[in-house]
C-alpha cells in the first residue's frame, strides 16, 4: 500500500508535473539564453543607475550580471525561482490534501486499510518527490543550456543554488500542506501558505530600507535564502537546517491534526 499510494498519487499529478516542468524549464532557458547579448550591453550599468534604491535588493547588483554564475544567481535564482516554485508547492500542497478531501478521493482512500499518519506521510513523500523531479528537469537544462551557449558556469555553486531553492520550495510546500491536512479549510491553507511565502520575500527585500522590518526579518522564509550570498561564500548548512526544521514540524503537525480531525470517514 505505501509504494502503491505514493506510485498512484505521481500518476494522477503526471500533467502537473509535465506542466510545470515544461513551463519552468522554457523560462530558465529563455532567460539565459540573453546573457551574452546583456553582459556585453552598453548600457547595463546605466540601467542599474536607474534602478530605485528601494528597489535594489530585489535585482542585485551590476557586477554578479557580467558573469553567467553571478547571472544564474541574480537573474534567474534571486527573482525567478521563487516567484516560479513556490506558487507550484503551494498548488501542490492543495491538491493533495483540501482539493482530494473536497471532491471525495480522500473519503475512497481512508476506506482502505491504511492508517491516517500514514496517509499524510505518504503524500508529503509524493509531493517532496514530484517537486525533486521538477527541480531536477530545470537544473539540467540549466547547463545544457550554459553549454550551449558556449559559457561556463561554477557548477558547484549552481548545485548550491540549486539545493537552497528546493529546500526553500519544500519548507514553503509543507506548511502549506500543514495549514491544509490539519483545518481542512482551503481559503485558510492558501491565505496563510502564500503569506508565509511572498510575504516573506517582500519583509526581506524591504528589510534593509525599512528600520521596523528588521526586527521581524528572522521570521522570514527568504532571510535565510540569500543566491547572491551563496556565490560569494557558498551554502549555510544552518540556513538548511531551518529549512528542514520546518518541513518536518509542518509534517507531524500536519500528521496529527488530519488523524484527529473529524472528515466523515
Amino acid at each position: 500500500m505505501f509504494s502503491n499510494l505514493i506510485n498512484k498519487t505521481f500518476y494522477d499529478k503526471r500533467w502537473f508535473l509535465l506542466g510545470w516542468s515544461v513551463g519552468i524549464v522554457s523560462l530558465i532557458a529563455l532567460t539565459i539564453v540573453f546573457f551574452p547579448s546583456l553582459s556585453k550591453g552598453q548600457n547595463l550599468e546605466q540601467l542599474f543607475q536607474n534602478v530605485p534604491k528601494q528597489l535594489q535588493s530585489l535585482v542585485g547588483d551590476v557586477a554578479s550580471y557580467r558573469t553567467i554564475t553571478g547571472y544564474i544567481a541574480s537573474g534567474i535564482f534571486e527573482l525567478r525561482i521563487p516567484m516560479l516554485t513556490l506558487p507550484m508547492g503551494i498548488i501542490l500542497a492543495i491538491n493533495l490534501g483540501i482539493t482530494e478531501e473536497s471532491n471525495g478521493q480522500l473519503y475512497q482512500l481512508l476506506a482502505q486499510p491504511i492508517s491516517r499518519p500514514k496517509v499524510v506521510i505518504q503524500k508529503w513523500l509524493t509531493m517532496l518527490g514530484i517537486i525533486s523531479t521538477v527541480f531536477l528537469a530545470f537544473g539540467l537544462s540549466i547547463f545544457v543550456v550554459v553549454a550551449l551557449i558556449g559559457e561556463h558556469a561554477a557548477n558547484l555553486k549552481v548545485v548550491q543554488l540549486l539545493v537552497i531553492s528546493w529546500f526553500l520550495t519544500i519548507a514553503a510546500a509543507s506548511l502549506t500542506y500543514m495549514l491544509g491536512m490539519a483545518t481542512g479549510k482551503r481559503g485558510l491553507a492558501i491565505a496563510l501558505g502564500s503569506l508565509a511565502s511572498f510575504g516573506s520575500y517582500l519583509i526581506t527585500s524591504f528589510a534593509t530600507q525599512v528600520e521596523w522590518l528588521k526586527g521581524i526579518d528572522y521570521l522570514s522564509l527568504f532571510h535565510y535564502y540569500h543566491p547572491s550570498i551563496i556565490i560569494k561564500s557558498g551554502l549555510s548548512l544552518s540556513h538548511l537546517l531551518v529549512f528542514s526544521t520546518i518541513s518536518l514540524i509542518s509534517l507531524i503537525i500536519a500528521t496529527i491534526g488530519f488523524s484527529n480531525r473529524d472528515i466523515g470517514v
